[in-house]
């Protein structure tokens, strides 16, 4: 259940249909005033966060979950009889791909105005990014500069935050037989098998406050309004290797 103090954000003691303590998430750190002062859209110490329903069959979420998953496989299977032999080969090939993307927090966050002081204190941040009172999120890219960048995925009336995992393969496989099929007691059977893997992994978390951080601490802290120099969002990924 939810901790009060912050410090946990859950703690352990109890079950309870309650969320993590908002003050103990990183992206709302980074996004309070305790880093931000005056510009800060979250309020270190606050607890106040959204109901979940009290139904083991609801989940409260941001977005519609999504998964999608596209697979090609072939198969070749090959034998020839020459005599007292049999020769067989097996090929194959598989490219698949995976998307899944849900809510990260499992929340609906109630709608949150735009700090009054940013078109002042950042004015280019505040036109590009927040003009229409509403929360940018990032949309992965190719070189992690999500909404400072341009790769803007939706925006929203309050703080959210989601996840999405991607992954890609292509698989190619070889199998060579040789069997004998003599009258006498002996036979043999002599082979080898070929495989190659190709793998790209990719796992993000992006966040409404990942992104006002990202846009809005340059110039909070430096002066350098609209020079957002941070990725505003988590990556870990395994890059394309065979």
């Amino acid at each position: 259940h939810n901790d009060p103090s912050g410090v946990m954000g859950c703690l352990p003691d109890r079950l309870d249909f309650d969320v993590p303590n908002p003050s103990s998430q990183l992206s709302n750190i980074l996004a309070s005033n305790a880093l931000l002062g005056p510009l800060g859209a979250f309020t270190l110490g606050s607890n106040v966060r959204g109901e979940v329903p009290r139904d083991l069959r609801k989940v409260a979420s941001e977005r519609a979950p999504l998964y999608r998953a596209d697979e090609t496989l072939v198969t070749l299977n090959i034998a020839q009889e020459i005599g007292d032999y049999t020769l067989a080969f097996v090929g194959g090939y598989q490219d698949t791909t995976v998307l899944s993307q849900m809510d990260y927090q499992w929340t609906v966050a109630d709608p949150f105005p735009i700090p009054a002081l940013l078109p002042v204190v950042a004015p280019t941040a505040a036109g590009t990014l927040y003009a229409d009172g509403l929360w940018p999120i990032s949309a992965p890219s190719a070189n992690s500069t999500g909404s400072v960048g341009g790769h803007i995925d939706s925006f929203s009336p309050g703080l959210e935050a989601y996840d999405q995992s991607n992954q890609s393969s292509e698989q190619v496989s070889a199998e060579l037989r040789l069997q004998s099929d003599f009258a006498g007691p002996l036979n043999f059977l002599v082979g080898g098998f070929w495989m190659d893997v190709e793998l790209d992994n990719q796992y993000w978390v992006f966040s409404s406050g990942f992104d006002y951080f990202a846009s809005v601490f340059p110039a909070a802290a430096l002066g350098l309004d609209g020079m957002g120099w941070v990725g505003p969002q988590f990556n870990n990924e395994t890059g394309d290797y065979g």
